[in-house]
């Protein structure tokens, strides 16, 4: 694959926060919401090493509505788990495909392309579905180069003529049931929070899970490739042991030292599941067909059962420098079931800690908590990144949103220098002194979240040294107790910062930006048809545009061709 095979990368950010205001009730007098597909992008293998990038290609009908390359941290900006909305145009329950390939940067110019996976579904109406295609190292080679740059699937037509792709290592067909698909729900994608930012989300600690299982003996695996266990009571977790370093979560300092892991998921369409009918006292592991295969052909080492763990679902991707999550549940058990459970305590570096364990859905266990600095509370400060904005949606069929997750961090800019002194607020005057500003007045939110490390409050009457500048899109918290940001509706929440003045975040003021307040100043996306030009904006112009597709700017959630080409701030 050729540089120029990989056509664009998208300049927009993981978040869906906007997006999701589209799921609240409307009235009598509006229009039905439009549905949205959240797509949900995970992997089970290391980045960079053996995943640079990720294609995401939807389809309505023959049209290619939208194709994009995402290049995912640590050596690009999107991190996983992440979403992209895809938004129901003015054609209800349209028909889409959704191709997601997982393609390797072997050098300047030097592409492979590894996995292809495909669903055809529809988006049903009003409302807002999680659609799942993982990129998985189970389906490696399955992509294939038409000569041209773009690629198709391996798999050939099943029986009836049906079109198939990769899922778990078997060709499977690509039609999935939109009605039948799950509401959409952030924990279910990010480990339990409601962003990636969120205290309580956390990740999957690959390294230390499987260090402390056991490699199963290939005479225990059943010709249909289960697996008869105890029924003890405890988590189970089953892995794939790679025969060298070329693949897998590794050890090391640059991930690549034995031994190398490749975790699967408990989920019935993409890993592996529990046996209904299992005798008393036993569970059987249903796994996927393609593990005993390809551990008879000597490209997997082994498979590892660990019970040191909680279970992996799809709903905890995998700890690594390509997550925003950086708190993971610890080893061990227990945690209370129902929704919003919470893990065990972590044990403290010198004392017992209380570990927050991640918020289930579902009736889950929760995660294990974090281990507890000396004595102290366990719940992990990891500063995720900022929630992002929306990408296009279409207007006359169907269109791709932004990613979601919380946004790579960026630190923001400081004060010029004077001639004695910083600039704070405003540019410097002479002599040195700070310009004209907003004076901060006194810190109206707790003492304990004040440059404490725990995140950027917002909206507390002065500024959170734990904030890398005073754009709103610095904001990690604005609904603690003492903020001055609201709660306008069901669907305009505190904890989204509306209220919040869009450069000084310590304070609240009435702005003209209608669109979500943490798309402003993000960092690396410029959004359009919000009442205020983005700063992130190149210039003025529409060309300058990312986004556009917000619920409420001037486009409704509709294209940037709405835009003005002079003013990118409204439309024509």
């Amino acid at each position: 694959m050729s540089q120029h095979h990989v056509t664009r990368t998208r300049r927009g950010r993981w978040s869906a926060a906007a997006l999701l205001a589209l799921a609240g009730a409307c009235s009598a007098d509006e229009a039905p919401r439009r549905g949205q597909l959240m797509l949900a992008l995970q992997t089970d293998m290391s980045i960079p090493k053996d995943v640079t990038h990720i294609r995401v290609k939807t389809k309505l009908g023959s049209q290619v509505r939208d194709e994009f390359d995402f290049q995912i941290a640590p050596d690009g900006k999107f991190h996983i788990p992440g979403t992209i909305a895809i938004v129901e145009g003015t054609t209800p329950n349209p028909v889409v495909s959704v191709e997601v390939v997982g393609i390797r940067e072997r050098g300047t110019g030097n592409f492979e392309a590894r996995t292809f996976s495909k669903s055809v579904t529809s988006i049903p109406r009003e409302r807002i579905v999680l659609l799942e295609i993982p990129v998985q190292w189970l389906c490696d080679d399955t992509a294939v180069d038409d000569g041209s740059g773009e690629y198709l699937s391996s798999c050939s037509a099943g029986p009836d003529g049906a079109e198939r792709a990769c899922v778990a290592g078997t060709c499977e067909t690509v039609k999935v049931d939109g009605n039948k698909l799950p509401d959409y729900k952030p924990a279910l994608v990010f480990g339990g929070g409601s962003s990636a930012k969120d205290p309580l989300a956390r990740c999957f600690d690959t390294l230390t899970c499987f260090d402390r299982g056991t490699d199963v003996d290939a005479a225990d695996l059943s010709k249909e490739c289960t697996l008869s266990l105890e029924d003890d009571g405890l988590p189970l977790n089953v892995g794939l042991v790679m025969p060298d370093a070329a693949d897998g979560i590794c050890h090391g300092a640059a991930g690549k030292t034995p031994p190398c892991y490749v975790p699967l998921d408990q989920n019935d369409r993409w890993g592996w599941h529990l046996e209904d009918s299992a005798a008393k006292g036993k569970r059987t592991v249903v796994l996927p067909k393609a593990v005993c295969s390809l551990l008879d052909d000597g490209k997997i080492a082994a498979l590892r059962v660990s019970k040191a763990c909680e279970t992996k679902t799809s709903q905890y991707g995998t700890c690594g420098p390509w997550s925003d999550i950086t708190e993971s549940g610890g080893p061990g058990s227990g945690g209370a079931t129902g929704n919003g459970g919470r893990g065990s305590a972590g044990n403290g570096a010198s004392g017992n800690g209380n570990g927050a364990g991640g918020s289930n859905a579902g009736g889950e266990s929760g995660m294990t908590g974090d281990a507890g600095g000396a004595g102290g509370d366990g719940v992990g400060g990891g500063g995720a990144g900022r929630a992002g904005g929306i990408g296009d949606a279409g207007t006359t069929g169907t269109g791709v949103g932004g990613s979601s997750n919380g946004g790579s961090t960026s630190a923001g800019g400081t004060g010029g220098n004077g001639g004695t002194g910083v600039a704070q607020a405003g540019e410097s005057a002479t002599g040195g002194e700070a310009g004209a500003g907003p004076t901060p007045g006194v810190w109206t939110c707790s003492s304990a979240s004040q440059g404490t490390g725990d995140g950027c409050d917002c909206g507390c009457g002065a500024p959170d040294p734990d904030c890398d500048g005073e754009l709103v899109g610095e904001c990690d918290f604005c609904d603690g107790a003492g903020t001055c940001a609201v709660d306008l509706d069901a669907t305009h929440t505190a904890s989204s910062c509306y209220g919040i003045d869009l450069e000084h975040n310590w304070r609240c003021a009435v702005s003209a930006w209608t669109c979500a307040p943490l798309a402003f100043g993000s960092g690396n996306a410029c959004d359009c048809g919000c009442g205020v030009q983005d700063i992130d904006c190149a210039n003025q112009t529409s060309a300058a545009c990312d986004d556009c597709s917000d619920p409420e700017s001037c486009t409704g959630g509709g294209s940037c061709a709405l835009i003005s080409s002079a003013n990118n701030s409204v439309c024509n």
